[in-house]
């Protein structure tokens, strides 16, 4: 994710007026309609998603503290900031995960309201009698939901959007929050002369809707497992969940040996068990934290046991 604060031109202590003089300034200039260019527009995109982080206080505070982590999708009971959705714990990697999660257009700047941001001088900063003509259609968004298990080995859609019948391949080892682009399959636009214009483009969400013991992040899963004390300290083996795109589910299972003196919190990676890469060969990890059960009651023998290891 790009420095929000560079695209601005602003400081990280910046006041939200001089946020929002930034964005006036920079909207002027690259605004789609005033430059009628295509590397303009991908500049607009990013210039209009740093205003809509900066300029919300609780998505700011949560941008400064933990960057781009903070809008990564998040859910379950992953509360770790370190390398993985559990903090830090041995055998973990770094990783993109948050305690927030926030939604934000990218694609344009219909959810701007100008009027407020250029005042009465927006029509003649643009030229005049206002926007420059349309070159195409308006860019749509919309979303679509898949079962984990198509996530894992792609399938086929059709969904029905703005009036037409639209084909989806969704491919193996979709990861939640992709991103697909339909080109022409936007809105529709005619030029002063009622001319028809190439159509818009449209976006397409992914979102994967996945099991609640699990937690994706890009091609990686996480899980959590129970033990108890005594195998915490004896050292054990126990089963797991990753992925098995051989699996109807696309879940399958795999032993993980649990070494003796296993901490509460311990964390533990399998290679090659997480989903597949998008347009690649291999796959990402699973990673599993571990959970120590303390019991809530003892039996006298249990009890005298463990007061005699105690001394």
């Amino acid at each position: 994710m790009p420095n929000y604060y560079d695209i601005l031109g602003v400081s990280k202590d910046a006041s939200q007026d001089e946020i929002k003089r930034a964005f006036r300034k920079k909207a002027k200039k690259y605004h789609p309609d005033a430059k009628s260019s295509e590397k303009n527009e991908e500049r607009f995109k990013k210039i209009n998603e740093a205003y809509q982080i900066l300029s919300n206080p609780k998505k700011k505070q949560a941008y400064d503290q933990f960057g781009d982590a903070a809008f990564s999708e998040t859910g379950g009971f992953g509360q770790g900031f370190g390398g993985s959705p559990f903090g830090s714990g041995r055998g973990t990697s770094s990783g993109r995960q948050g305690p927030f999660t926030y939604t934000y257009t990218t694609g344009g700047a219909e959810n701007i309201d100008f009027e407020d941001l250029f005042g009465g001088a927006f029509s003649t900063i643009f030229g005049g009698g206002g926007f420059r003509q349309r070159r195409k259609g308006q860019d749509l968004r919309a979303q679509i939901t898949v079962d984990f298990k198509d996530a894992v080995k792609g399938t086929k859609e059709e969904i029905e959007y703005n009036g037409r019948n639209i084909k989806i391949q969704i491919p193996e080892g979709t990861r939640n929050g992709l991103e697909l682009k339909f080109a022409g399959e936007g809105g529709r636009a005619q030029d002063r002369e009622g001319k028809e214009l190439p159509h818009g483009d449209l976006y397409v969400r992914v979102n994967v809707q996945t099991p609640r013991d699990i937690i994706l992040r890009g091609s990686d899963i996480y899980t959590e497992k129970e033990i108890s004390a005594i195998d915490a300290m004896l050292g054990t083996e126990i089963p797991v969940r990753v992925v098995d795109p051989d699996k109807e589910s696309g879940l399958g299972t795999s032993k993980l040996k649990i070494p003796a003196g296993t901490q509460p919190g311990d964390v533990f990676r399998l290679r090659n068990k997480g989903m597949p890469y998008l347009h690649g060969r291999g796959r990402g990890d699973a990673y599993v934290k571990i959970n120590i059960k303390i019991p809530e009651k003892l039996s006298k023998e249990d009890r005298k046991l463990l007061q005699k290891l105690q001394k």
